[in-house]
């Protein structure tokens, strides 16, 4: 679950303090992963890094690079042991062009 306040949103404390242990699965390939925007795979770039707690990934779509990075204050929540369980708060997002 996610609270929402003002602009901000956060895991609730319930799935917080309800989460899994953590698993550990091998570091993401250092590639540019295409076409993020379709077909879930941000979605699912956002589960390997988290699964596998890389601090950086990056994406792309047409002319726009997608980055992902965790801050020092991120930490990785395995909430459940579904397809799609695992969740980074504070996870930081840029959008830029080349």
């Amino acid at each position: 679950m996610i609270d929402i306040k003002n602009n901000d949103f956060t895991l609730s404390q319930r799935s917080i303090s309800q989460a899994l242990p953590a698993i550990k699965i091998p570091p993401l390939p250092i590639q540019r992963f295409g076409s993020i925007l379709t077909d879930a795979k941000l979605r699912s770039l956002t589960q390997a890094m988290c699964l596998s707690q890389e601090q950086t990934a990056v994406g792309q779509q047409d002319a726009f690079i997608i980055s992902l990075s965790t801050k020092p204050e991120s930490v990785y929540h395995r909430i459940s042991a579904e397809q799609y369980g695992c969740a980074v708060s504070n996870l930081e997002t840029s959008v830029s062009t080349f």
